[in-house]
């Protein structure tokens, strides 16, 4: 759970950084939580 918050947190920097950043970020955020 704590690793995941962490996670989120990170993803949200990457969004403000680029969408197409967002969404890679996005796909190995969701593989570590499933």
């Amino acid at each position: 759970m704590y690793i995941g918050i962490k996670i989120y947190k990170k993803m949200n920097i990457v969004e403000e950084n680029g969408d197409n950043a967002q969404v890679a970020h996005r796909t190995e955020v969701s593989r570590i939580i499933f």
